[in-house]
């Protein structure tokens, strides 16, 4: 932290919607840099939502822990002395700190990616030769299930890979999982071996 330049600096982005009619979900981040401190303010996000885009403070945390950890040389063990240096301010009842009994589900796997998103826009202001653009930005769940010939359920959960934003490095890559996803695509082998299903086309 204490080689990012001193400032302050803002980003904001927003989610298309909430699937429960509110529309354009704001998730805006202020990163305040003070020598080896960091503060980052989620305060004037959005509202929490009828919608399960709510994230709760550990996937917030989780998010911007990530981003800081991007700077961080690759042996550098993750663990929770990362945040010390770290303050996050994510007000309750918002959209990064949702209250009992919000809808959560979509919080981890899409809030979290807008989280990482407008952190790093934040930080590209500081850091122009360090952060690339922004990637795909969604998780794009793929769910569906069916029945085995012997009546037995199954059900299939995947992620699909969208892209990964250019930087000063280079260009980004198409069909790759990033930032919060932490996932592999199952191997299309796989997934017909073990389900009654077939794949007939691969975008890859």
């Amino acid at each position: 932290i204490a080689a990012v330049p001193d400032g302050v600096y803002a980003f904001a982005d927003s989610l298309d919607d909430d699937g429960a009619g509110t529309e354009g979900v704001g998730v805006r981040a202020q990163v305040t840099i003070a020598g080896d401190r960091a503060i980052v303010d989620f305060s004037d996000c959005d509202d929490e939502s009828p919608g399960a885009l709510n994230a709760v403070l550990p996937v917030t945390l989780s998010s911007v822990l990530y981003c800081f950890r991007l700077l961080l040389p690759e042996d550098v063990p993750t663990n929770e002395g990362l945040l010390d240096p770290i303050r996050v301010i994510a007000p309750e009842g918002t959209i990064v700190n949702a209250r009992p009994p919000r809808a959560v589900a979509a919080g981890n796997v899409e809030t979290s990616q807008r989280i990482v998103d407008v952190v790093l826009g934040a930080l590209a202001q500081a850091l122009p030769s360090r952060i690339p653009a922004a990637s795909a930005g969604t998780m794009s769940n793929l769910m569906f299930g069916g029945a085995f010939a012997d009546g037995r359920p199954f059900a299939y959960y995947e992620t699909i890979p969208g892209g990964a934003g250019g930087g000063p490095a280079g260009p980004g890559a198409s069909a790759i999982q990033t930032h919060m996803t932490n996932t592999w695509s199952t191997p299309i082998e796989a997934l017909e071996h073990a389900l009654p299903v077939r794949v007939i086309a691969s975008g890859v």
